[in-house]
């Protein structure tokens, strides 16, 4: 069983305001990439699927940015991703 020591509250504390430093990172760089999505037309056949991936990426770092700041709030994921 692990035991606490007095230096334990702080080094939640700092894990905690890192989860929100990182947090806000990410939808930082999902606010850029939901603006990419827009900006872009669809891709067209025989083209780069550039929009296609963009809406990917936007996808998959929402669910990051929301993860981060629900165990940063809750200490825990409430679901499976």
């Amino acid at each position: 069983m692990r035991q606490w020591r007095a230096g334990d509250n702080a080094a939640v504390k700092h894990v905690r305001d890192l989860l929100v430093s990182k947090s806000a990172e990410a939808w930082r760089i999902y606010n850029v990439l939901a603006f990419m999505v827009e900006a872009l037309p669809e891709d067209k056949s025989g083209e780069l699927p550039v929009h296609c991936t963009l809406v990917d990426l936007r996808e998959e770092l929402e669910k990051l940015a929301s993860g981060l700041m629900e165990i940063s709030d809750n200490g825990t994921l409430a679901t499976t991703r």
